[in-house]
């Protein structure tokens, strides 16, 4: 039921169409505001309906509410500009908030890899080993790193998501992001520091402990978020 769906995903944030001071870079156009009242709703998509049951890329019919359309893979990597737009997007509400911070820190894992030939002579983002979204300090002891993930409705979190629960795709998506990190860090160990990839944490994986646990900033179809990041923008 997408109402149901709709009701238990929706968080503070979900609200911020109606709820924050407009600006006139926000406007949103008559046939948007009406959709983001739809999908908030749990409504079919009004703009959708000449549509419905277009046989899509991905070999899925499009349905009232759009849910197929959102795991399309689209040409142009417009997933990753999604990403950055919102990374971007909150960059610039610390920035105006005053928050230290940076966005993509570059140059923190680079250090610890051993082999540096064959290192050097990877792609310049490729030899940051790993590069987080932002590096926050506000109230931490030390630096923090976050990392942006957007969940969308189509995927496996929300087929799986169990009747009544709340915001549970991207708590789920949430709890997996420090461990990404930490199966990265292990990958470039064994590759550039001949490290076995499940013994003792290789230089990199050490200099990733030394910030703690990974804070997961997701995104869900709804504009809901978790709580980690939540309580980041409370911070702020």
């Amino acid at each position: 039921d997408q109402r149901r769906r709709a009701f238990t995903n929706v968080s503070r944030s979900s609200q911020q169409f109606v709820r924050s001071i407009p600006y006139p870079a926000d406007i949103l156009s008559n046939g948007n505001f009406q959709s983001a009242w739809e999908d908030y709703l749990g409504l079919p998509i009004s703009l959708l309906a000449p549509f419905v049951g277009l046989l899509l890329p991905n070999g899925k019919r499009l349905d009232k509410y759009g849910n197929n359309l959102t795991t399309v893979p689209l040409k142009g990597d417009l997933w990753r500009n999604q990403h950055d737009i919102n990374k971007w997007n909150l960059h610039s509400l610390a920035q105006e908030m005053q928050v230290p911070h940076t966005t993509e820190p570059l140059g923190l894992f680079a250090a610890y890899v051993s082999q540096r030939e064959a290192y050097n002579s990877l792609p310049y983002r490729k030899r940051q080993a790993l590069i987080p979204d932002f590096m926050f300090y506000p109230g931490f002891v030390g630096a923090q790193l976050g990392e942006m993930k957007c969940v969308h409705l189509g995927s496996s979190l929300f087929i799986r998501a169990a009747a009544g629960e709340e915001c549970g795709p991207v708590e789920r998506r949430a709890a997996k992001v420090h461990k990404e990190y930490i199966r990265k860090a292990r990958k470039v160990d064994a590759k550039f520091n001949d490290c076995p990839i499940d013994g003792p944490p290789g230089p990199v994986l050490k200099k990733l402990q030394e910030y703690g646990k990974i804070r997961p900033l997701v995104i869900g179809p709804f504009a809901e978020i978790n709580k980690g990041f939540d309580s980041l923008l409370k911070e702020i």
